[in-house]
């Protein structure tokens, strides 16, 4: 806020956030049966699960000027951003292994994450006098990035067994609203 003869306001907000879970190939969850002899009674669960894996980021940036005097002159400038990135492994295998099971095998990866971002800019500025001049930007971006890898497989094995089940569940969720508004009057 500026008042005077000569009137002069500026407005400046930022707010930036960056999240990450995982660092990709190698970072995760992981289940295995590998080079093994299984002779079993009952089922046998490979599973390599998820659970929950949450990015929450609301991002909020506000700014604001007001002017007044014989000249007035107020500018505002706000920017918000968000990068959020999830990027990890869930694998469940079975490799060169001889299983005879009297019940079910079961290979399960999974994944539930979550990714929720709110991102907002917003930006007023205002002049009062016999000459003035108002400014006003507001720039709001949201990057979200999900890039989990969910892999089940049985590879060079030989299995025995009532049933046999090879499942990749990715149930992931990303909600993204990017908001932006700016005022500028004189």
């Amino acid at each position: 806020i500026s008042v005077g003869a000569v009137g002069v306001a500026i407005g400046v907000g930022v707010a930036l956030a960056e999240n990450t879970i995982g660092n990709g190939a190698g970072d995760g969850v992981f289940a295995s049966i590998e080079g093994s002899s299984i002779l079993a009674s009952n089922d046998v669960n490979v599973k390599a699960q998820i659970e929950e894996a949450t990015i929450k980021a609301e991002v909020v940036a506000v700014a604001a000027a007001i002017a007044a005097g014989a000249i007035g002159f107020a500018a505002a400038g706000t920017g918000s951003d968000a990068d959020n990135t999830l990027n990890y492994e869930s694998i469940a295998h079975i490799s060169s292994s001889t299983l005879d099971v009297d019940g079910d095998v079961t290979v399960r990866a999974y994944d539930n994450s979550v990714l929720d971002s709110f991102v907002a800019a917003a930006s007023i500025s205002a002049s009062f006098g016999a000459f003035g001049g108002a400014v006003s930007i507001a720039v709001s971006l949201a990057e979200n990035t999900v890039s989990n890898t969910i892999n089940a497989y049985i590879y060079n094995s030989s299995i025995e067994a009532t049933d046999v089940a090879i499942l990749a569940d990715d149930t992931s969720t990303l909600d993204s609203l990017s908001l932006a508004a700016s005022l500028a009057a004189s």
